[in-house]
């Protein structure tokens, strides 16, 4: 069955005479599922006609157009809407952009279309115009500002994104000179290799160099159809046969041979062993980027640091969109909370009066960027002390002393300020209204929350770095004690009863914006941050628990994760591509070995036996491949492991299981010899292929 199929289309049109005129006439073509199929002819021979009825944008008189083997005509609206946005891309002759759009829209308009948010649509958009070099500053340029070659690339990319199984091109050099036409067709033969590609043009030059084929029409009819190279129509792939027992002559004539071609050999094993030391490499990175990353995150200050919440969802009614509600717990959920999570210190959120991003300056200075972040307290056992790179940790919990992170300490730097001698000055402000019942007098009650601290650092602690902020630590219990003596002076007036600032949260509705919705964990000893995980899954619903670190660790781990399929990817992509080298090895050995084949046909050898000969070459490549591959992987993972220490702050990124590998001992080299083994073996199916066409006669006619 055909990706695409045209079977006897025709297509009149009326003059204004009210003569008729064929604009296509009796046109079958079967499309391969692939490639690039240029269709060439004057002005007025058809060629945008029948672009537009493979679009949907015109109908035949008659004939049929089948897509999948369904025909086009007898769509309905979705399916329409369906085969335009995912299964088909139009690059119109003029681009039609949304010119006083940016690119990154424009790029991303079929994803956000078919259902996708604005965030998934323009990480897409980025990384297609990432990967043919599309100047960045152009991104949030409106199309009208660019040039043809620039506005058709991107017409081109939005045709490409929604991953469409044809692309339709109407004349996409017509308005660009060559540099940017050549730019042009080169996408299109890339993207045909995976792709059916349909082009129309004018361009006869181009066309010969690119099109795979040409369909040349004139006055409505197919005049010729030009295949110049071998298309792509699912045909399956033959599979080796089993392999039998070897003779002594079989490893003879294969040591010969090896021996005789050890140039061609050295480039195999080259080739083999770079595809086996990545083999060994990304297992090592699956097999210890986890680990590595969790040991490393564990190095942050603010580890065991959380907020829980009670989270409640709210189904919108004709819309597929659930609201979530966070609450803070109130008292009685807060004492089972207490019961569930006897490692943490529970406590009052304050984030709402003193919240993580506020003003922080210096010698007059604004200080950007830089989070005021809790820990518990500066005592030994709630902190890292071994995080400690320089300077000291103050000996009591006071908001007049600070921590600060490596980063913090550069962005300090940045300002011309010693981050040692600096008096950093944090401020924030709240507002809080107290509505009295009934009582007209007093509607309501204002009390001003100013928070301003003058803090000097004390230490610096060198944490892990990825995806790490700038961070001033101070101390949550100091903050807790400040607050509980810090008076609402209007309302304590009102009431005639001292109220603080830390009464107001402790005592605040569950939905009030003063009691930021939450209560915030603390991890009362330092050690058990690496059961943290596993005290945070003891909380059941309705209860949710925020971590910063958690959320760290599982968006690199999501990163390692995608990074693995990658990789994975990138393997199959490398043993594919070693396998078409040894391929291609044993093939010009067959073809050197045609004669020799023919004699040892004549002296009674099964092709069988022919073919252990080459096999086995092969298999000699494998072996000494799989050792040196074995050799140079360790020394290989020590130096990634080095730079990637250095730069990114991973340690043992890449570990490399020889010894025990899914508890069995010594299973991954054992698995690296089978591995390479039926490479070679699968390899050699194309000179098993080939041996079928050896004519004796031919062949030995000479003799």
């Amino acid at each position: 069955m055909s990706l695409l199929e045209i079977k006897h289309v025709n297509k009149i049109y009326k003059s204004e005479d009210g003569g008729e005129k064929y604009a296509l006439k009796d046109v079958t073509i079967i499309f391969p599922s692939s490639g690039l199929i240029a269709i060439c002819g004057k002005s007025g021979s058809g060629k945008s006609t029948l672009i537009n009825m493979i679009a949907l944008l015109d109908k035949p008189d008659s004939g049929n157009i089948l897509f999948n083997n369904k025909e086009l005509t007898s769509y309905k609206d979705k399916e329409n809407l369906n085969y335009r946005n995912k299964e088909i891309g139009i690059i119109f002759q003029h681009y039609q952009l949304l010119l006083d759009e940016d690119v990154l829209f424009n790029v991303s308009l079929p994803m956000m279309i078919a259902g996708y948010s604005k965030k998934e649509g323009q990480k897409d958009a980025s990384m297609m115009l990432e990967g043919i070099n599309f100047n960045q500053e152009l991104y949030k340029q409106r199309t009208y500002d660019l040039s043809g070659g620039e506005q058709q690339r991107v017409a081109i990319l939005r045709s490409l994104i929604n991953s469409p199984k044809i692309i339709l091109a109407d004349e996409p050099t017509g308005a660009i000179d060559s540099t940017n036409s050549r730019i042009i067709m080169q996408m299109l033969k890339k993207a045909s290799r995976k792709k059916l590609v349909i082009l129309v043009s004018h361009n006869e030059e181009l066309v010969e160099e690119f099109a795979d084929r040409i369909i040349y029409l004139q006055d409505g009819e197919i005049v010729k159809n030009k295949i110049r190279v071998e298309e792509n129509n699912g045909r399956p792939v033959s599979k080796p046969p089993i392999i039998k027992k070897h003779y002594y002559w079989i490893s003879h004539l294969a040591i010969s041979n090896f021996i005789k071609r050890i140039k061609r050999n050295v480039i195999s094993m080259v080739s083999l062993t770079l595809c086996l030391v990545s083999s060994l490499l990304i297992i090592g990175f699956s097999y210890g980027s986890e680990e590595s990353i969790i040991n490393e995150s564990y190095k942050q200050v603010d580890y065991g640091v959380a907020s829980i919440s009670k989270e409640t969802s709210t189904r919108i009614s004709d819309s597929g969109m659930t609201l979530k509600h966070l609450f803070k717990p109130n008292q009685e959920e807060k004492k089972q909370i207490i019961d569930d999570l006897p490692y943490f210190h529970i406590m009052d959120n304050y984030d709402a009066l003193v919240p993580m991003a506020l003003s922080i300056k210096s010698e007059g200075k604004t200080i950007d960027n830089i989070y005021y972040q809790p820990v518990y307290s500066f005592s030994e056992k709630t902190l890292n002390y071994g995080l400690l790179k320089d300077g000291f940790i103050p000996s009591k919990d006071s908001l007049q002393e600070v921590l600060i992170n490596q980063k913090a300490y550069e962005v300090i730097k940045k300002t011309g300020i010693d981050p040692f001698k600096a008096i950093l000055t944090i401020t924030s402000s709240y507002t809080y209204n107290y509505y009295p019942e009934d009582d007209y007098l007093h509607p309501v009650i204002t009390d001003y929350f100013i928070y301003e601290k003058n803090a000097k650092i004390t230490g610096v602690f060198q944490e892990f770095d990825f995806l790490n902020t700038p961070k001033v630590y101070y101390s949550y219990v100091a903050l807790d004690d400040y607050l509980n003596n810090s008076l609402l002076n209007n309302l304590s007036s009102y009431l005639e009863e001292d109220y603080s600032w830390g009464d107001i949260v402790s005592s605040s509705e569950v939905n009030d914006p003063i009691s930021s919705y939450s209560l915030k964990l603390f991890l009362k000893d330092d050690k058990d941050k690496t059961n943290l995980r596993s005290y945070v899954e003891v909380l059941k619903e309705p209860f949710a628990i925020t971590s910063n670190s958690l959320m760290i660790d599982e968006a690199l781990i999501s990163l390692v994760s995608a990074a693995n399929y990658g990789l994975g990817f990138f393997l199959a992509i490398a043993f594919i591509g070693t396998a078409l080298i040894l391929g291609i090895v044993s093939f010009s050995s067959f073809v050197e070995d045609r004669k020799k084949i023919a004699i040892l046909k004549c002296l009674g050898a099964k092709r069988s036996d022919i073919v252990s000969i080459y096999m086995m070459e092969n298999i000699f490549i494998s072996l000494i491949s799989v050792t040196l591959s074995l050799i140079l992987s360790y020394p290989l993972s020590l130096l990634i492991n080095f730079i990637v220490r250095n730069t990114l702050g991973f340690t043992n990124l890449i570990s490399i299981p020889f010894s025990s590998f899914l508890n069995v001992p010594f299973l991954l080299p054992f698995i690296l010899v089978v591995a390479s083994l039926l490479l070679s073996i699968i390899s050699t199916s194309l000179p098993i292929i080939f041996s079928k066409k050896i004519s004796l006669k031919e062949e030995l006619k000479d003799e």
